[in-house]
């Protein structure tokens, strides 16, 4: 029942932060009156745990988005923003030199103004920055400049960059925020090394951030610390923000991916790191008819989209390599040096069909070689499969071109003995003379889901031999979807791109490529939208950011009310669906419950209690799709004129009621006679007084001031006021009283932590019960009486 507006404080604070293993956010401890920090993502994937970008999924649309930014002259930071496949948690990798990852994240400075046992029940800003996280790894080898790192050591570096700042104020601005990389050695042999602090943390104030948004990280690997013939080590990272100092600090770590490291002397540079979670795409062979490979890369495609036509005859036939086959899978390279079983047989099964089916005398004067798809170099070879390969002869130029192209790929790529990659066929020439013009490939990609309000990443495709083809996306909403939702794409015409639905329901989207040639082609897939639940917006923010101050919620958990007047509810939401309507059920303690339709953004109605009493408000906020959200607040409504109280009495008082002496216990001596004098309409009783004493034991209370007096219809009483404990003032109580059956509660705490009692009490002797007179479970005394006079 004491739960306050709270409900949706310790979501925010202590379930939706702490459970964000998208992101591991965590607050720090917090008592009432103590400075709480947190930063937390707020574009988090929620539909699913949090997930890193694996090498084959979605190859075609993931393939096809990896190669727009490989083609970047130059890369960094600013290259991963346009990219929704960065925003995902893990980001993407987007080939072995390259990764990007780039999240939006809140800083927020927080008092907590209600403690409650679960945790802080009602907070107040302090302080907010809203801010976009980039991450732009760079992989290295030993050819390439070492900046300035040992040069005896394996190295790889990122680019991290704290921009986009918006609702920057109050101590926000002087708390330090840092990031840091975080490497985590995935065998024992191979530790991460640094230079020192400087190359993987940095930390500065929200200011210094942003005036200098970026920031470099590196980390070094002793070439010869891994294991295997190639001496591999592996490893895991990613970026941890943390944001405060030693008094109130907060952590979150990102998703982060992989790299591993290297002594392959078959490598350029011999040695070297590159970002492991990627299957690489060989994209050297020209379908232009005067590139010099070209006869290669036509015998390529027309494995790929002719199989009918290439030798061995067979029927579904389907070589592994292709993007756009129907069993899309990876090449993965066999190294000549370890291989060389498999490349010889390779070559002789290539070359036993080309003599069947061209004759001995197929090489022509040695003009031409004997050329076969997939490559000899990989695991995939014509020896291991008795159909699914193509063998042709090729003018031996085009043949040793195509081979020295992808040997040169090898060693530029870092493409070590079992990696995966794919072939993708490239066209440099204005006309596809000698190349069959097919229709464009195009792929919606898997049936999906996301949340209304979020954006849901589509993972299509849309190729074409010879040319980029025009693409464009477009949907319909399936039976039973809301009249007017509307859905809208991150980019329409990009195959990867971001759809976001203002209601549930389930959508078709449908992605069509269009050449210009051929008649357009179109793929689709369900996107299932799942309602999000309207969240309570119980945190104040300081007056200069609201918008009125009718939107600040209220009431104040313990605030007071005279019997009669109104009580005011106000308590905004939000909902991430604009489509959804919402209800507002709130239930008054008083055997009262209304149910009314939402204000925009906002719970509002207005309440008149009779008697007095102790209420604990339970609102409930439900959209249209059943997705709700409780909060509850506690209020006290006193009645100068509903009576007055007699105690005097003794209880039992149990161990662990003292907070000063756990093991202490005694006979507790109380004496209770509040009252309200004749006239008197304000909260506080002028009259009677309050003490405490715990015999044998050093603890003696004597009240100096009431606050209020309640006392019910059902004879029970709470009395709340500041007093001296042992002749020292700066201390609060309550005291709760039933008359029949006699029982007796109190409780008492430090000022200092807060006006209301909290996480830190000197004495209660129900300690695990509610504050909510109804709820507070009142000890049964062992002599003397409780006596309620109305």
């Amino acid at each position: 029942m004491r739960r306050s507006w709270a409900a949706a404080c310790t979501a925010l604070l202590i379930g939706s932060i702490l459970t964000v293993t998208t992101q591991n956010a965590a607050a720090a401890p917090a008592r009432d009156d103590q400075i709480i920090t947190v930063v937390k993502e707020t574009t988090p994937d929620k539909r699913s745990a949090v997930r890193r970008l694996a090498p084959d999924r979605d190859p075609s649309a993931v393939a096809f988005e990896r190669m727009r930014l490989a083609k970047r002259p130059t890369f960094g930071p600013g290259d991963c923003h346009g990219s929704p496949l960065a925003w995902e948690p893990g980001g993407l990798v987007v080939n072995h030199f390259r990764y990007c990852e780039v999240r939006n994240f809140t800083a927020l400075s927080l008092i907590c103004v209600y403690w409650g046992p679960t945790g802080c029940l009602r907070h107040k800003e302090l302080g907010r920055a809203d801010f976009r996280y980039t991450l732009a790894g760079h992989g290295w080898d030993a050819s390439m400049d070492p900046g300035g790192a040992d040069p005896a050591s394996n190295q790889i570096s990122w680019v991290g960059v704290l921009d986009n700042w918006t609702n920057v104020w109050g101590l926000a601005k002087t708390l330090p925020l840092s990031m840091e990389l975080v490497c985590e050695a995935r065998t024992d042999t191979a530790p991460c090394r640094s230079a020192g602090p400087a190359e993987v943390r940095t930390t500065r104030s929200v200011p210094e951030w942003q005036s200098n948004p970026r920031a470099s990280f590196r980390v070094l690997e002793a070439p010869l610390d891994g294991g295997g013939v190639d001496n591999l080590a592996y490893f895991n990272f990613h970026i941890r923000l943390t944001y405060g100092n030693v008094l109130a600090q907060s952590t979150l770590d990102t998703a982060g991916n992989s790299f591993r490291c290297d002594h392959a002397i078959y490598l350029r540079g011999q040695r070297g790191c590159v970002f492991d979670a990627v299957s690489s795409y060989f994209d050297k062979l020209d379908l232009n008819p005067s590139s010099n490979n070209y006869e290669e890369a036509k015998h390529v495609f027309d494995a790929f989209f002719d199989p009918a036509s290439t030798e061995p005859r067979a029927i579904d036939k389907d070589v592994p390599g292709n993007l756009d086959g129907r069993n899309v899978r990876p090449l993965t390279r066999a190294y000549e040096l370890y291989n060389q079983a498999l490349y010889d047989a390779n070559n002789a099964d290539a070359v036993r069909v080309c003599i069947a089916v061209w004759g001995p005398n197929y090489p022509q004067n040695d003009t031409r070689d004997c050329d076969e798809y997939p490559f000899r170099s990989t695991h995939q070879g014509s020896s291991t499969t008795p159909t699914h390969f193509s063998a042709r002869p090729i003018l031996q130029g085009h043949n040793r071109s195509g081979g020295a192209s992808l040997g040169n790929w090898y060693r530029s790529e870092r493409i070590l003995e079992e990696d995966p990659f794919y072939v993708v066929l490239s066209f440099s020439g204005d006309s596809g003379i000698g190349t069959p013009d097919v229709a464009p490939r195009v792929d919606a990609g898997p049936d999906t889901g996301g949340v209304e309000g979020s954006g849901t990443v589509l993972r299509g495709s849309a190729s074409d031999v010879g040319s980029t083809p025009a693409s464009r996306w477009s949907y319909a909403p399936g039976a039973g979807v809301d009249p007017g939702a509307i859905c809208a794409f991150g980019d329409a015409t990009a195959p990867v791109t971001t759809f976001t639905c203002t209601d549930d329901g389930t959508f078709t989207v449908t992605l069509t490529a269009d050449d210009g040639a051929n008649p357009p082609v179109s793929d689709s897939a369900v996107v299932t939208v799942d309602n999000a639940t309207p969240e309570l917006a119980l945190g104040a923010a300081p007056a200069e950011t609201r918008a009125a101050a009718a939107a600040e919620p209220g009431p104040e958990p313990w605030s007071v009310f005279r019997a009669g007047g109104a009580v005011s509810l106000r308590a905004p939401f939000t909902d991430p669906g604009s489509n959804d309507t919402q209800t507002c059920r709130i239930s008054w303690d008083d055997g009262t419950t209304e149910t009314v339709t939402a204000e925009p953004g906002r719970c509002v109605r207005d309440h008149v209690y009779a008697d007095p009493g102790m209420y604990t408000i339970r609102l409930t906020v439900r959209d249209d799709d059943t997705g709700e959200e409780q909060s509850t607040t506690m209020v006290v409504v006193y009645d100068p004129d509903a009576g007055f109280a007699t105690t005097g009495a003794w209880l039992d008082s149990p161990a662990g009621a003292l907070t000063a002496d756990p093991t202490a216990t005694g006979r507790l001596m109380v004496n209770l006679n509040p009252k309200y004098k004749p006239g008197e309409s304000g909260p506080a009783p002028g009259g009677g007084k309050v003490t405490a004493r715990l015999k044998g034991i050093d603890f003696e209370l004597d009240a100096t001031a009431l606050d209020w007096l309640v006392v019910t219809p059902d004879d029970r009483v709470a009395v709340k006021g500041t007093g001296r404990v042992n002749g020292a003032a700066g201390y609060g109580f309550v005291a709760y009283g039933y008359d029949t059956p006699d029982r007796l509660r109190l409780v008492v705490w430090p000022l200092s932590s807060g006006e209301h009692p909290g996480s830190t009490t000197v004495y209660d002797n129900r300690a695990s019960a509610d504050y909510d007179l109804d709820l507070a479970d009142p000890q049964p005394i062992g002599g003397g009486s409780v006596q309620a006079h109305r």
